[in-house]
Parts: structure tokens; C-alpha cells; sequence
């Protein structure tokens, strides 16, 4: 009797103890297929985003909500960028285009420029943030530095350095040292064969400043 009870207890015994060692690593199976599976959502979204990344100037500016007032002018004006350019692109970031500066030198606001009518003015405004030379890094910048732009007869944009902040000049923009210029706040946006610079004002060239002409001695 001593024997058989003892019997039916290790009998009884040996599922609990299996209970207890399975459970684990069921837990421990269950947990490596979570990680797993969260892992290759990871992996998934950065290859979709990858894949999503620009590889021409067209879709970096229709891409980049920074630069959405850009990509409007540069649809409105109807300038082809090739997909194999290697150029150099001061682009104004969208609060530049409010600024009250472009009304006060050329006359007009940054949605009259968009219109029809003045399609010229705004080509030649949007050729003077193009350096069609070759594709320039931030550390490829000189100081003094000058550099022809798309606009054809235009006097070169200067490369100002000072404490490693680049700042693009505007040559004889008048009287006043700082609304004409531009500082680099996003350096390096490499696109294809092309480097796009975000900057913080729009570049007026000579040909489109009509209210306030540089001062002359004599």
C-alpha cells in the first residue's frame, strides 16, 4: 500500500514538473518571434524609405515640405533640371519667399512672381540660385569665393566664411549689408549628381531690382 501510493505520486509529479520547464520556454519561444517580427517591420520601413529617397532635383524639392514655395516657382517658371545635372542649388527655404525683401527690391510679392504674367522675372530670379559648374560641398567653399550663376550676364554670387558659417553675398546690393545675402542653414542635401544648399533668403539679381538701385558716388 506504501509502495503504490508512492508510486502514484511520482506519477502525479512528473507532469507538474514538465509543466513548469515547458512553460518557460514557451514564453522565451514566443518572445524571440515578437522581436523577430518587430525587427523585420524595422528593417522593412528603412527599405521602403530608401527606396523612397529622391534621386533627381525634381524630387528632392516636391519631397522636402521645407522648400514646397521652390518647387512651386520652379514648376510655375517651366525650368527643366535634368536628371544628370551636376549643379550647385542655393535653395530658399519657404519663409524666405515672405520676406519682405523681394516686394521692396523687384516690385513684387512672392505669389505675383508666380503668376503668368511675370514668368521671365521669376526664371531669372530662380537661374541666380543656380551654380551650374559642378556639384560644390559645403567644405569645397572658399572664402571669397565667386561663383556664376545660370543667369546669364549676372554678377557672380560671393562666398563669405566666417566662423565655418558659409553666407552667400549678393554683389552691389545696395545699401543695405544683410537683406541680400544668404546663410547656408542646410548644407549637403546631395541629390544625384547635384548638392542642394537650404538657405535662409532669396538671391535678387541686379536685373530684377527696380525700387532701390545701388548707390552711385558723384
Amino acid at each position: 500500500s506504501v509502495h503504490y501510493w508512492s508510486d502514484t505520486r511520482k506519477s502525479y509529479a512528473r507532469p507538474l514538473h514538465k509543466r513548469i520547464t515547458i512553460l518557460p520556454t514557451m514564453k522565451l519561444f514566443a518572445a524571440v518571434v515578437l522581436v523577430t517580427c518587430a525587427l523585420a517591420s524595422v528593417q522593412g520601413r528603412t527599405l521602403q524609405q530608401a527606396a523612397a529617397a529622391p534621386t533627381t532635383v525634381a524630387q528632392a524639392l516636391a519631397q522636402t515640405p521645407s522648400l514646397s514655395t521652390l518647387n512651386a516657382a520652379v514648376q510655375a517658371a517651366g525650368i527643366d533640371i535634368p536628371a544628370d545635372a551636376a549643379w550647385t542649388i542655393f535653395a530658399p527655404k519657404n519663409e524666405a519667399f515672405s520676406d519682405d525683401d523681394i516686394r521692396e527690391e523687384t516690385g513684387l510679392t512672392a505669389q505675383q512672381l508666380l503668376q503668368p504674367e511675370n514668368k521671365q522675372a521669376l526664371t531669372q530670379l530662380l537661374q541666380y540660385h543656380i551654380v551650374p559648374s559642378g556639384a560644390l560641398r559645403a567644405a569645397q567653399l572658399q572664402d571669397g569665393q565667386q561663383l556664376t550663376t545660370a543667369l546669364a550676364g549676372a554678377a557672380p554670387l560671393k562666398v563669405d566664411i566666417e566662423d565655418e558659417k558659409v553666407e552667400i553675398e549678393v554683389p552691389d546690393a545696395g545699401n543695405d549689408d544683410d537683406g541680400d545675402d544668404a546663410d547656408v542653414e542646410q548644407a549637403d542635401m546631395t541629390v544625384g549628381n547635384s548638392v542642394i544648399h537650404i538657405v535662409d533668403e532669396v538671391l535678387i539679381p541686379a536685373s530684377l531690382r527696380g525700387s532701390r538701385q545701388p548707390a552711385r558716388s558723384g
